[in-house]
């Protein structure tokens, strides 16, 4: 296997299409890895940054790649940090998985790894995988490879975000248009959460009208909607910490972009909740392979009282157990958002882990996780 490393804005026709194809047959998909992706991201919204993309390949087929940006020097140390974390991705980046070819995975997560260590003239290497799911068959190649070598792994943080695993597909007859909200989108809640969201259900029935989830996806105005409605609440206001696109520097275009490519390729989804005809919910999702990955969501603040995001995601959970999928990861910060992210019937685990390329690195990390055991211990006998 051969590798190499290219800043992304190098990156030629051939390359980016091998990337593109790359990202349709991965072990595992990762739609925020995709090239046009991180190409639209850094168009709009970080043009001051071009990452790196380390690549793996073998008889003329790409086998792994891995985007990073650096850093040279943490803490006034001579460390090199080789990272998926902000500004890759410009922070609109919520999975950080590297895109794996099915077949041998360990050889092409070693190969990664080794090219990752390379360049340093003997300083200590350390890869930051910012947000990756610490399960499925990418996270044990990594696992497995990175105890390899003088190498060393390191999981420095773990949380669990909402998820939903369909064993079965629930279509009662729909799988397209307007779908009815009701209390069966509660079952998978404790009683007293079912009791709470059922009365708030009544409450904006009675004022409003009828529940329903509706497909927009084909909708061309659905996304000016969207953005529209994120614009009108604390989203759209940087001075109340928004985070919306109108907020962003770049970001309305970034939105529109992404959006259009994802709808020409089949891989969109923007759902709306309506109470009597209103609009009080909307969210956009993508699909990689056969899982889809929450993007955006915003309720209308108008309807604040009747806790329209809860009954909305709920509402969303219920049209995607209508669909043919393996996981609908939320993509939900459940640090940020521990009350959205208890919504979902399941979990997927994801943390944030360092990986010591060599041996330098590796002794680095060692020392350092002894210190933060001790610092734990005597925390603890403190207290």
């Amino acid at each position: 296997m051969r590798s190499v490393t290219q800043a992304l804005s190098t990156l030629g026709p051939s390359e980016i299409e091998a990337w593109r194809d790359l990202s349709r047959r991965a072990v595992e998909p990762n739609p925020y890895f995709d090239v046009d992706f991180l190409l639209s991201a850094h168009r709009w919204l970080r043009p001051d940054t071009d990452p790196l993309v380390a690549m793996v390949s073998d008889a003329g087929e790409l086998r792994a790649v891995l985007p990073f940006v650096e850093r040279r020097n943490v803490r006034h140390l001579p460390v090199v940090v080789r990272s998926t974390s902000a500004p890759l991705g410009a922070t609109v980046a919520d999975l950080h998985l590297p895109l794996l070819a099915p077949g041998d995975l360990e050889a092409a997560g070693d190969v990664l790894l080794r090219e990752l260590g390379r360049s340093v003239h003997g300083r200590p290497v350390v890869v930051e995988f910012g947000v990756i799911r610490l399960e499925g068959p990418v996270w044990g190649a990594i696992e497995r490879v990175a105890s390899a070598r003088g190498r060393r792994l390191m999981v420095r943080s773990e949380s669990a975000r909402g998820a939903v695993r369909p064993v079965l597909r629930d279509t009662g007859g729909v799988a397209q248009g307007a779908v009815g909200v009701g209390t069966d989108a509660l079952s998978h809640l404790s009683t007293s959460r079912r009791k709470s969201v059922a009365r708030s259900m009544r409450a904006i029935r009675s004022e409003l009208g009828p529940l329903t989830w509706v497909d927009r996806t084909g909708d061309l105005t659905a996304v000016d909607d969207f953005v529209r409605l994120e614009a009108e609440g604390w989203k759209g206001d940087p001075g109340e910490g928004g985070e919306g696109v109108v907020a962003v520097r770049g970001g309305e275009r970034w939105f529109h972009d992404v959006t259009s490519r994802l709808r020409s390729e089949g891989r969109l989804h923007v759902g709306e909740l309506q109470a009597g005809g209103n609009r009080v919910f909307m969210s956009v999702d993508m699909r990689s392979g056969d899982q889809w990955f929450g993007m955006r969501d915003v309720y209308d603040e108008r309807y604040a009282r009747f806790g329209p995001g809860t009954i909305g995601r709920l509402a969303e959970i219920a049209w995607f157990r209508t669909q043919e999928l393996r996981l609908f990861d939320s993509c939900v910060n459940p640090t940020r958002y521990p009350h959205a992210a208890t919504l979902y019937p399941d979990r997927a685990k994801v943390g944030r882990v360092l990986v010591a390329v060599n041996l330098p690195a590796a002794v680095g990390l060692t020392v350092a996780e002894r210190a933060r055991r001790e610092l734990r211990r005597r925390t603890g006998e403190a207290s």
